[in-house]
């Protein structure tokens, strides 16, 4: 039995208006801190695929603040 919430598209409505909130959030807090901090690491697995890990934190008050983690597969 198919969940109904599949078909509905109320709820992608409502997930575009969360990452509306978060980014105008994000934007706000970005523009206020002195220092971003980005890393970048290539990962390679035992067999042999390689995926990327990016790590985007913003600096305030002595502490960092994770804002981004992204860990993706590299294609060649």
């Amino acid at each position: 039995m198919p969940h109904k919430h599949y078909n509905d598209s109320t709820y992608l409505e409502m997930v575009k208006m969360m990452h509306h909130i978060i980014m105008q959030s994000m934007k706000i807090v970005v523009q206020k801190v002195k220092y971003i901090i980005v890393s970048y690491d290539e990962v390679t697995t035992i067999d042999n695929q390689y995926w990327c890990n990016v790590h985007a934190y913003i600096v305030g008050g002595f502490r960092k603040v994770l804002v981004l983690l992204n860990f993706e597969k590299v294609f060649n």
